[in-house]
């Protein structure tokens, strides 16, 4: 394994910094709101995403997510992507995997593309950051085997777009393990793309944020999830006897590489420093699976 690079020495591209807006957005959720007629019980930012939970006269609890994306060549391409991957997401995966997809609006106003989308609300999720908060003893049997299930069901379901193209992937790997390690993925399937803890709903009902649903490295997700696991080595250990059969071959020796190489960036911003204290862990994870699970 090529040595760590340090936080210090690393320049961030501006791809990997994607600027959002935070305001402007109040008149959405309002219309939302009237349109269906709820009630809003509160709201909180998630990572530069407005969320609203709201309850219908009826007594069904719902969601509603806006997302602001400053007007630009690359948000352009972001953003008609996160609205493909919502709608295909919403078409082709199950409803106790994905929350039914009962609005999606979006529209460019003011320099802003905006998208916000109306769930029913699954829960909480499990972790309130992409890693688990704590201790991953609470992650059941169940949770790991519905985990197992969300995966297979996910790369089974159709998807038209590259979220990522293959020579970001090859320049990010290189970038991070060597450019000896950047081969080009031969399999590609369908993945959720962005799948971690705070993605996926308490007890492992449901998984939510499908703005980034298309194609990617066969393994992507499910070597996406161990490194968010790493932490915890129980965890993992239990995590990767679930999810190995989804990371033999080439592809997903690369995909796990891709999935690290990205998550080593997004350290490097302030909006996820508090991710940087499991960089080792990460890196840790990456050789174990690429040694098929040898700890």
């Amino acid at each position: 394994m090529a040595p760590a690079r340090g936080f210090q020495d690393t320049q961030m591209t501006r791809e990997t910094s994607v600027p959002y807006v935070e305001t402007g957005h109040e008149d959405i959720v309002t219309s939302m709101l009237r349109r269906h007629q709820l009630q809003k019980v509160h709201s909180f930012t998630s990572r530069h995403t407005d969320c609203t939970v709201a309850r219908s006269r009826s007594d069904e609890t719902l969601f509603i997510k806006v997302k602001g994306y400053v007007k630009n060549s690359t948000n352009e391409a972001k953003f008609r992507r996160a609205v493909m991957s919502n709608r295909m997401a919403g078409r082709g995966i199950p409803g106790d995997i994905a929350p039914e997809l009962l609005e999606l609006q979006a529209f460019e106003r003011e320099g802003v593309y905006w998208l916000a989308t109306l769930t029913p609300y699954g829960g909480e999720p499990m972790s309130q950051g992409l890693f688990l908060d704590g201790p991953g003893d609470g992650v059941g049997d169940e949770v790991i085997s519905r985990i197992r299930h969300t995966l297979e069901v996910i790369r089974q379901t159709p998807s038209m777009s590259v979220f990522y193209a293959p020579q970001k992937i090859s320049r990010w790997i290189s970038d991070e393990f060597g450019a000896d390690r950047a081969t080009a993925a031969s399999e590609w399937t369908s993945a959720h793309c962005d799948f971690h803890w705070g993605n996926i709903l308490s007890d492992g009902r449901q998984v939510i944020d499908w703005d980034m649903f298309s194609l990617a490295p066969r393994g992507f997700d499910a070597a996406s999830i161990l490194l968010f696991s790493a932490a915890d080595r129980h965890l993992f250990a239990r995590l990767y006897a679930a999810l190995a059969h989804l990371l033999d071959g080439d592809s997903a020796r690369m995909a796990t590489l891709f999935a690290a190489a990205r998550i080593l960036r997004l350290m490097r911003l302030d909006t996820f420093s508090d991710m940087r204290v499991h960089e080792v862990d990460v890196r840790w994870a990456v050789d174990v699976i690429m040694r098929g699970g040898d700890h």
